[in-house]
């Protein structure tokens, strides 16, 4: 009768422990199913900034925008020339190739 009583325990603990095995295998599906979406979510984001930054970089936009807030464009080697003027520079070579 001993042996029984022990031998139902151990079943008894067994199938708890395979209950809680389970249980957290659940948990872990469903987490790793939000995370998969959350990352779904981030990369559809990521590509959409990537849109909307390419677009802004178009140099129609670019000089559309330039033009919207009153700002004063200069080719690159005069933006150098007076860069370079403002830092007190009197004399060297300022570069104008890009």
């Amino acid at each position: 009768m001993a042996r029984f009583l022990v031998v139902v325990c151990l079943l008894t603990g067994a199938g708890v422990v395979m209950v809680q095995l389970r249980r957290e295998m659940a948990a872990a599906s469903h987490r790793i199913q939000a995370l998969h979406r959350q990352r779904v979510d981030c990369e559809q984001e990521l590509w959409q900034s990537r849109m909307e930054l390419a677009d802004l970089r178009v140099p129609a936009r670019v000089r559309e925008r330039v033009e919207k807030l009153g700002l004063p464009v200069n080719p690159p080697h005069v933006a150098r020339r007076v860069h370079a003027a403002q830092e007190g520079r009197q004399h060297g070579t300022i570069r104008t190739e890009d």
